[in-house]
């Protein structure tokens, strides 16, 4: 997929299990039902093709993804926006995600370490709220601590100003 994205000269921007799958001691410990990549929207129509041309059938759209599968290989969520609007907190603070990116290629972005792991806490936090979170999600926090050098004092300011601080405290 970032292959065929990046010939085609689409901006894209890989989030949450892809990215933190390399840091387990083994890749294929970490668990992944799909592939998230945020995407912008204006954008979608040349995705769309490059995914029908490439074999994979369109599942269904919510406020803030498309959810593409090619059956036996690959479930893919195309982002619009990091969180879905209904998460008012997180919406506010990230938008629809493109301001916290970083070129990393021609074509790929990230976000700094950082960023990254305020948006991996958010995701965690969302989960919890709505009906509550498997081990995964502690595993993927822990080793991301234990594997990043982080601006902890950063960290903390954007959780406080999120309104999670005390939550990550916990």
């Amino acid at each position: 997929i970032k292959a065929k994205l990046n010939e085609c000269a689409i901006e894209y921007m890989p989030i949450k299990g892809v990215l933190i799958k390399e840091l387990y001691p083994e890749p294929s410990l970490r668990y992944m039902n799909d592939v998230d990549i945020l995407i912008h929207k204006n954008e979608y129509k040349k995705i769309k093709e490059l995914l029908v041309n490439s074999g994979y059938t369109f599942h269904c759209e919510s406020d803030h993804e498309y959810i593409w599968i090619k059956k036996g290989v690959l479930n893919l969520e195309l982002h619009k926006s990091l969180v879905a609007s209904i998460n008012e907190d997180f919406y506010g603070y990230f938008g629809d995600g493109w301001k916290k990116a970083v070129k990393k290629g021609n074509f790929e972005y990230g976000m700094k370490k950082e960023d990254e792991f305020i948006f991996l806490f958010c995701h965690f936090t969302k989960h919890y709220r709505v009906g509550g979170v498997g081990v995964k999600y502690i595993i993927d926090l822990w080793l991301y601590l234990k594997n990043r050098e982080l601006d902890y004092k950063y960290i903390e300011n954007e959780l406080k100003n999120i309104g999670v601080l005390n939550f990550y405290y916990n």
